[in-house]
């Protein structure tokens, strides 16, 4: 099994966990833990993609 594949997987759980974790804290008064939220939630979307990516390179 290839290791990067498993590297960006854990990439993208850490990230979408942390987004969801700044969704669901509270909001303050800032916009700024919203904008945080929404940059993790896509970086991890990427990190996802990019991981289905290898595991698709891995078996071809």
């Amino acid at each position: 099994m290839n290791q990067r594949f498993l590297v960006w997987l854990m990439l993208a759980l850490i990230l979408g966990f942390y987004s969801v974790y700044v969704f669901t804290s509270g909001g303050s008064e800032s916009v700024w833990p919203v904008v945080s939220g929404v940059i993790c939630a896509v970086a991890a979307c990427l990190a996802f993609w990019r991981s289905m990516r290898e595991r698709k390179a891995d078996r071809g």
